[in-house]
């Protein structure tokens, strides 16, 4: 990919975290996604040159003492080139580790060339097997056709789970033809992001993400192309969604089961709190 810089070739690093997300929980990053910076396809490219290298030795030393050496990713590099993110989903969804290899190997060429550039283009390049292999490590139902996808659309699916570009800024991800809601917004200020960190560091993916939910419908029009009401980067935005629902809640009291009420509240009051903290 043009204008990476690399630092020393074949170092092993570690995927690069971004602030908020080295405070997160696996359930916390499970339900949110972060943009790649600078340093993300450097760090890939780096970490990847060093498996090579290491299987590469393995292979020689097989052909010496007539072993047969594994070209297979180990897990461990697997863990450092795809981040636990996208490995929590592929166990979730029987993904196996030979595919997750493959769909590495596929991110390596796409990062090195001009994928990333062009994705449309590089989805263009890949073999029906390989976009099988995309397909299966996005859990895709249908089968990707490249010509189809948006810019957007063909990008997503050549970054790891946890990783996505908004280039519209609608909030509302295409990963291939789907579309995944996105909150907080990729754009949403650290002071909010980190807010909702401390408020959500004890729930699973998915109360997390509907939680999330509640709060961009909130901040959309329901459109099939929704548009943001209120500016995501801006913590006013989000205190003035938090009172609503705030409002809301109260108003709808009588209508809902007693525990919802107090779950709801206590959520809602814990992060209005985090919020006039920021």
């Amino acid at each position: 990919m043009a204008n990476l810089a690399m630092d020393a070739v074949g170092a092993r690093l570690p995927p690069v975290q971004n602030t908020t997300e080295s405070q997160a929980t696996l359930a916390q990053r499970m339900a949110m996604r972060q943009t790649p910076d600078a340093h993300f396809f450097a760090n890939y490219l780096q970490t990847y040159a060093a498996q090579q290298s290491q299987t590469a030795l393995a292979s020689a030393e097989a052909w010496h003492t007539t072993e047969t050496a594994s070209n297979s990713v180990c897990p461990a590099v697997l863990d450092q080139l795809l981040g636990d993110v996208h490995r929590a989903y592929a166990a979730r969804r029987g993904v196996s580790e030979t595919e997750q290899a493959q769909y590495a190997q596929i991110l390596q060429r796409a990062y090195a060339g001009s994928g990333m550039t062009d994705p449309v283009g590089f989805l263009q390049t890949l073999t029906a097997a390989e976009l099988a292999v995309v397909q299966r490590n996005h859990c895709l139902a249908q089968a990707i056709v490249p010509a189809g996808l948006s810019r957007e659309g063909a990008a997503n699916l050549l970054l790891p789970e946890g990783w996505r570009l908004d280039l519209d800024h609608n909030d509302l991800i295409e990963v291939g033809t789907a579309r995944l809601i996105q909150f907080p917004p990729l754009d949403a200020p650290e002071t909010f992001t980190n807010a909702w960190l401390v408020s959500t560091q004890d729930m699973d993916d998915m109360e997390i993400s509907s939680y999330g939910l509640r709060l961009f419908i909130g901040m959309h029009t329901l459109t099939e192309q929704p548009q943001r009401l209120l500016p995501a980067d801006q913590l006013e935005t989000y205190q003035i969604l938090v009172e609503r629902l705030l409002a809301m809640l109260e108003s709808l009291r009588d209508q809902l089961p007693v525990a919802q009420y107090q779950r709801d509240k206590a959520f809602f009051s814990h992060l209005q709190a985090q919020l006039r903290m920021a």
